[in-house]
């Protein structure tokens, strides 16, 4: 075993309130110290081990002609089992580590699942397919003989590989919720979803050359050089805007290879080969938040961010290479408020989006009709704000003249968002009402509206949750944007006619039922199911997700997400259990990254949010909580941050 490297750069704690303009909202953030402690994983002074990456609770890296997967959950070491060929370039997702292997002759895709123990086979063609990307369900992967990226959605069923490019000699991509980053004839960096597939939008023609790309949420990290390969730079662009912010671009230094997680990234930068490298961290959304870099070794090289822990490659001047990894004594963790639920749904919109497109709009004081807005945000890409019936609040906006948003979506009728709302936005944005007769109209409104914008095949899904009260539907909202699902509201013991018509219309085949029998009786379930298999369903049909309560219900929908590998914890928020307007607009925010919404007491951390996050430690890279001390205290935050390592 290689011994123990530690290596500290001490910084105090940074603590950020960034006061949203014009309001009292706050965005509280506490970003890791740069206090690192480098641990080695390698097992050999012979063999090398590099090309690592961390997802979570799992680290992957080249062992010579293998690849080991460490668990730092449970310290335990697997090596894939080798079919006789070379396994190289490993990429981790969950549970899951893609790779590509060259045992039947020619380079394969295969993915190998913590879980079980297994590996299957992605894509084995004649042509070599190599360097594989993955994202919960998504895997991208480069046809080395025809020149082209294919991608496919992985353990969904239906779903085949598809050729992403036609044309390019070669190209650099990554995949992160349901999004493929691009980059093609070495400047040209595009986006696009991937289910459906999207149209591409070009996000920056780079003058320099593109050394590598990594995508994290709605960020992409870039690593440049220019023609005479003398000056390599580390910028990060942003996709809401297209902007593009440095991060590290020293005339002095040579940064290369960023990893990025949310605000964070990570590069390895050397002044001389000769005499070695570093890792670099910083911040692009704050410039000055660039730190001292560290490093274990003479050579610390191609970094690869999860939270507060970094996992890199180090090498001595002779020798060979290890892995190792560094963990900071701070965790990610912020708080978005305000004074009121208006402040707190757009220090929630600031947090997560730079610009917008779009904003949807809902009541803040009466929730049906917002419940089902999620999703919809979701696939505008938009944050959800909220407004009193007859007067938008002037944190509201604020925040949407920061976003300058193209359109706006209200969802319900006059009742909720009056006349004069709608007429004050309309003088200066596109603005459109989704509306029913009554809160069950408007859901099947709502999701009409949503296929039409993500597109008939992609919306084969529904999630049904109780219309009388708001926990159940506020907690599968982000998990039902992630699976491209609408939301559709029913009643206790009977669907509406509108929901019924929407079943039906929409062609629904699956359905997932939110909350037990008290709020959602069988005889319901029996309808859903007669409706759902009425569009020619088999198999399950539907699905119920329940507990005791409402904390133990969101719990059963963050991990059925998570199996189901629609959400990750990358970003994990919490919210109050006893009130719904903070839950709203933090559950859409979370939803633009894929992440889980869980439910807690204001007062002390319920048990079920509590044990749940004993299970998963080591996946919450950061955690988001949202509403001020009034609605989730210190004393939870506390306890929320004890449970993440």
């Amino acid at each position: 075993m290689k011994h123990l490297t530690t290596r500290h750069v001490a910084l105090s704690v940074l603590l950020v309130v960034m006061l949203l303009g014009g309001s009292a909202s706050g965005i509280e953030i506490i970003f890791p110290s740069v206090d690192w402690t480098s641990v080695s994983l390698s097992a050999s002074d012979v063999i090398d081990e590099d090309s690592a990456v961390i997802d979570g609770y799992l680290v992957a890296y080249e062992y010579g002609d293998q690849i080991r997967v460490k668990n730092l959950a449970t310290d335990v070491v697997r090596t894939i089992p080798d079919p006789g060929g070379v396994q190289a370039d490993p990429d981790v997702s969950g549970d899951r580590v893609v790779y590509q292997d060259n045992g039947s002759g020619n380079w394969d895709i295969k993915v190998y699942d913590w879980s079980t123990n297994t590996s299957s086979d992605v894509r084995t063609t004649t042509a070599d397919e190599i360097l594989p990307k993955i994202d919960g369900n998504f895997i991208a992967w480069w046809d080395d003989t025809n020149d082209d990226v294919w991608a496919r959605a992985y353990g969904l069923g239906g779903y085949t590989a598809e050729q992403i490019t036609v044309g390019y000699s070669e190209a650099l991509y990554d995949v992160d919720n349901g999004r493929l980053a691009l980059v093609v004839s070495g400047g040209s960096l595009y986006v696009r979803d991937l289910l459906p597939v999207g149209d591409w939008t070009m996000l920056e023609d780079f003058a320099d050359v593109v050394e590598s790309i990594e995508l994290h949420g709605n960020r992409i990290a870039v690593g440049t050089y220019n023609d005479a390969a003398t000056d390599y730079d580390v910028v990060v662009c942003d996709i809401t805007d297209g902007s593009i912010a440095n991060v590290a671009v020293s005339d002095v230094l040579r940064e290369r290879h960023p990893s990025i997680f949310h605000d964070g990234v990570a590069w390895y930068e050397y002044e001389d080969a000769l005499i070695g490298s570093d890792i670099g961290y910083g911040f692009p959304m704050l410039s000055l938040l660039q730190t001292p870099s560290f490093g274990s070794q003479i050579y610390d090289r191609y970094p690869s961010i999860f939270g507060n822990r970094i996992v890199f490659q180090g090498s001595p001047l002779m020798g060979d290479s290890d892995v190792l990894v560094a963990t900071s004594d701070t965790k990610l963790q912020s708080r978005s408020s305000g004074a009121n639920r208006y402040a707190t749904a757009a220090a929630a919109s600031s947090a997560y989006f730079k610009s917008a497109d779009h904003v949807v709009l809902c009541n803040g004081r009466n929730f049906p009709d917002a419940l089902s807005a999620a999703p919809l945000a979701k696939v505008l890409n938009a944050p959800l704000l909220l407004t009193e019936a007859n007067a938008l609040p002037p944190e509201t906006a604020t925040e949407i003249a920061r976003l300058a948003p193209g359109k706006i979506w209200v969802i319900g009728g006059t009742s909720v968002v009056s006349a004069a709302v709608y007429t004050q936005l309309d003088a200066t944005y596109d603005i459109e009402r989704i509306s029913g007769a009554n809160r069950y109209e408007t859901s099947a409104a709502v999701a009409r509206r949503y296929e039409e914008i993500a597109g008939a095949d992609a919306v084969f899904k529904a999630f049904f949750a109780y219309g009388e009260d708001y926990p159940d539907a506020l907690s599968v909202g982000p998990v039902a944007g992630a699976a491209k699902g609408p939301v559709m509201l029913v009643q206790k013991d009977a669907v509406p006619p509108s929901i019924a018509d929407a079943v039906d219309d929409l062609n629904i085949t699956i359905g997932y039922i939110v909350g037990g029998t008290g709020v959602v009786s069988a005889s319901t379930d029996t309808a859903l199911r007669a409706l759902i298999t009425g569009n020619g369903a088999v198999g399950t049909i539907t699905e119920r997700w329940f507990g005791a309560n409402r904390y133990e219900t969101a719990v059963a929908v963050a991990s059925k997400g998570l199996e189901n590998r629609w959400i990750d914890l990358d970003s994990c928020g919490f919210a109050t259990g006893t009130d719904f307007p903070d839950a709203l607009g933090g559950g859409a925010a979370l939803g633009s990254y894929g992440s889980a919404l869980l439910l807690t007491s204001g007062s002390s951390l319920s048990p079920a949010t509590a044990n749940f996050l004993d299970s998963h430690r080591y996946q919450v890279g950061r955690v988001n909580v949202f509403g001020g001390t009034g609605v989730v205290s210190d004393a939870v935050y506390t306890a929320i941050m004890a449970k993440v390592p």
